[in-house]
C-alpha cells in the first residue's frame, strides 16, 4: 500500500448554487472509510474562493463507526469494525486574482468505540437494517494483494435551504470511484457514498457553526456505516 500517497488523485466540482453568504456553501465531508481516507479525497467547495487577503479557520471533530464484512469465492475474507474519531484543523487564506492557498491537518484515533447503542438506535427511528458490531481489522491471506488504483476521481452536490437568515439547512451527496483494483471485497472494490444531513448556523458575522450527519449511500460496505460531525468557522475579511 506504500503506492497510495503517491496516487493521483483526479476530484471534479460539484454541481451546485450558492449566493454570497457561506452558510448556504456545501460541508466540508469526505469518505473518511480507513482504506479510502488514505487518498487524501478533495472535499467539496464552492465556486467561489476568499478574496485577497481574506481568511478561513475551522476546526472540526468528526466520529464515524466503521462496521464493513466481506468474503469472497476464494474465500479471502475482510472484517473491520471500529470507530474513527478526526480532529480537523484547517486554514485558508486568499491570494486575490481568483487564487487561495491552505493547509488541512487531520488528527485520528482508532479505537473500538462507544457509539453502538446510538447507531442501533439512530437504524432502528429510520428502519434500517443493523449490520452487526466486533472492534478489529482483519484481511485473511490471499495471493491478490492491495493493489491501489492510480486515479481516483471524487464528485459533490449539495442542496441548501435558508430556513432563516442565520440558519440553512443542507443535503449532500460525495461519491467517489473505487479505490482498489484486482480484488473481489465489497469495501475495496466499490464505488463509495456519503449522504450527509443538517445544518449551519451563522452565529456573528464572522462565525458559522456545522451540525452534520452522514450515513453511507449507495454501498453501504464502501464508507463508514454512520457519523456525526461538528465544525465551527471563523471567516476574516479585510
Amino acid at each position: 500500500m506504500g503506492g497510495i500517497l503517491g496516487s493521483l488523485l483526479l476530484a471534479l466540482p460539484g454541481v451546485v448554487y450558492c449566493d454570497e453568504d457561506e452558510i448556504d456553501g456545501p460541508f466540508s465531508i469526505a469518505n473518511e472509510s480507513p482504506f479510502v481516507a488514505v487518498y487524501g479525497l478533495t472535499r467539496h467547495r464552492g465556486a467561489s474562493v476568499l478574496d485577497a487577503r481574506s481568511s478561513e479557520s475551522r476546526i472540526g471533530f468528526n466520529v464515524i463507526s466503521n462496521y464493513e464484512r466481506d468474503i469472497n469465492e476464494s474465500g479471502d475474507t475482510i472484517i473491520l469494525d471500529g470507530e474513527t474519531e478526526i480532529w480537523d484543523l484547517t486554514y485558508l487564506r486568499g491570494l486575490g486574482a481568483g487564487w487561495e492557498a491552505g493547509i488541512n491537518v487531520p488528527v485520528l484515533k482508532h479505537s473500538g468505540g462507544y457509539l453502538d447503542r446510538v447507531i442501533v438506535t439512530w437504524h432502528d427511528w429510520f428502519g434500517m437494517p443493523q449490520g452487526g458490531r466486533l472492534s478489529l481489522a482483519y484481511l485473511g491471506d490471499n495471493d491478490v494483494g492491495l493493489k491501489n488504483q492510480t486515479v481516483i476521481a471524487a464528485i459533490s452536490s449539495h442542496l441548501a435551504y435558508r430556513v432563516r437568515p442565520r440558519l440553512a439547512l443542507k443535503l449532500q451527496w460525495d461519491l467517489n470511484t473505487r479505490a482498489y483494483k484486482d480484488i473481489e471485497l465489497e469495501p475495496l472494490n466499490q464505488i463509495g457514498g456519503v449522504l450527509s444531513f443538517g445544518g449551519t448556523i451563522k452565529l456573528t458575522n464572522r462565525d458559522r457553526l456545522d451540525l452534520i450527519f452522514l450515513e453511507n449511500v449507495p454501498n453501504g460496505e464502501a464508507a463508514p456505516d454512520f457519523g456525526f460531525k461538528m465544525e465551527l468557522s471563523r471567516r476574516i475579511q479585510p
